[in-house]
């Protein structure tokens, strides 16, 4: 849209290269028998006891929510091992990622993130003024030796998320370890573990929260819309060095966080084993999921998250933006894909979903030549 009318305000022109985010497909005109799986939300809801507490605090919606976040922090501090003063809470880790950006960035300034990650990083970055250096990766994974070689004197801010999103890949604890030690202590190193939860029980995967005491530049945010199934609350956190959170807190709004979302965090902290399960059945699901495409004769990026990114033979005349049609026209809402695009990222649902889903697949795929197994007919 131009802005351009000496009739009209001028927006900053720092937004002319940018585009309003485009969400995952949330419903479809006229249909009420969909299934959603665009988002990366879990199909398996909130922890009973979260939704109890959620409905226990309408009592309290004329009232401002705990602007210290004192029991949501204290329950964060207990499950995580960490100091109260450390922790910080916000309206999503999105609303946080964008205070870090802003308190720490200059105009003129440079962010260092992986070629994929999540787009609003990048966004809040550019908004601020920053010059966004994406470092390539390797083998769909952050590269350790890319990210460093695109630190500059100008850098501010290396922002990589763990596990990566559309991926679903992570970096080894080994690289990990490399990464914090190797970012200069000037330079904000940022983890974004929206998906940790999912893959704390992988082999080689390490949160960044464990080397927090060693690093005074580290932050490392996570957020409760994911495993914890808060995704329609808007619920999220940050722990960094006191030092951090002082200047966060500087610009962060009153109230950020609204009650009906800490009491229904702050509850679901205590349902650890329930969020075993929930990570042990998304699990089973992806795997099986992953499998099945596979024999399909698909390429499916190894992931440990709660979504699969899957690459279609274009060469063949498949693509992703081919299967994303086929999947909604039978109910399946995906993350929609550019015309002829080879790639289609689809969030994992319960596993009759994924059972339905893979059957719509295997029948695009019948109009293409692909070399699958045939032993893998899917039932």
């Amino acid at each position: 849209m131009s802005n351009t009318s000496a009739n009209m305000p001028h927006r900053r022109s720092v937004l002319d290269a940018l585009r309003p985010y485009i969400q995952g497909l949330g419903s479809l005109p006229g249909q009420n028998n969909f299934i959603k799986l665009s988002s990366n939300e879990s199909p398996y809801g909130p922890a009973p006891e979260a939704l109890q507490a959620y409905h226990s605090a309408a009592d309290e919606m004329s009232r401002y929510g705990d602007g210290q976040q004192t029991l949501l922090r204290a329950a964060i501090t207990k499950t995580h091992d960490l100091p109260m003063d450390n922790v910080l809470c916000g309206n999503g880790s999105d609303e946080l990622i964008s205070l870090l950006i802003r308190a720490f960035m200059e105009s003129g300034d440079e962010i260092v993130v992986s070629e994929n990650g999540f787009v609003m990083t990048s966004t809040h970055a550019i908004v601020a003024g920053g010059k966004v250096v994406a470092a390539p990766e390797s083998d769909w994974i952050v590269d350790v030796d890319q990210i460093l070689s695109a630190i500059s004197p100008k850098t501010r801010i290396v922002s990589i998320c763990n596990p990566n999103n559309p991926t679903g890949t992570f970096v080894s604890i080994s690289q990990m370890r490399r990464l914090i030690e190797s970012v200069p202590p000037q330079v904000i190193l940022h983890m974004d573990e929206a998906y940790a939860e999912y893959a704390m029980h992988e082999d080689q995967f390490s949160s960044a929260l464990e080397f927090l005491a060693e690093r005074n530049n580290l932050v490392v945010t996570r957020t409760f819309s994911k495993a914890y199934g808060l995704a329609g609350l808007r619920i999220g956190w940050l722990a960094a060095d006191p030092l951090v959170i002082d200047a966060i807190d500087r610009l962060r709004t009153p109230f950020n966080a609204n009650t009906a979302a800490q009491v229904a965090a702050t509850a679901s902290l205590a349902c650890q084993e329930w969020l075993r399960d929930v990570i042990e059945c998304n699990r089973d699901v992806r795997e099986r999921f992953a499998r099945q495409m596979r024999g399909l004769g698909l390429e499916v990026i190894s992931s440990v998250t709660n979504f699969v990114l899957i690459r279609f033979p274009i060469e063949t005349g498949a693509s992703g933006s081919g299967a994303y049609q086929a999947l909604q026209d039978s109910g399946f809402l995906v993350r929609p894909t550019s015309a002829g695009d080879a790639y289609l990222r689809i969030s994992m649902g319960t596993s009759r979903h994924m059972q339905d889903v893979a059957k719509v697949i295997e029948a695009y795929l019948a109009n293409y030549s692909l070399e699958s197994d045939p032993s893998n007919r899917i039932e």
